[in-house]
């Protein structure tokens, strides 16, 4: 299809109609990006993400599991009050 054809089709439409044009085109060009396009940022390892280390002092936190346990355990005990 000629582009100055199209283009005139959509300058015929109801602006709500031409505001979904532009989203869908938005999406589209979000799908069918270059994987190394600079608009996108590339994956980090997990070990260079801030929240990491930041529970290291814990001392309750050495067994997750357990942790995890003792926690439910007194949530569940409070709940049967």
């Amino acid at each position: 299809m000629d582009p100055h054809a199209l283009e005139r089709r959509i300058e015929a439409l109801p602006e709500a109609a031409r505001r979904e044009i532009e989203a869908l085109v938005a999406r589209l060009e979000h799908e069918h990006a270059e994987p190394n396009s600079s608009s996108e940022t590339t994956p980090r390892d997990v070990q260079d993400h801030a929240f990491v280390g930041v529970w290291s002092d814990r001392d309750d936190l050495t067994d997750s599991v357990e942790w995890v346990r003792t926690v439910r355990e007194a949530q569940w005990a409070s709940s049967d009050e």
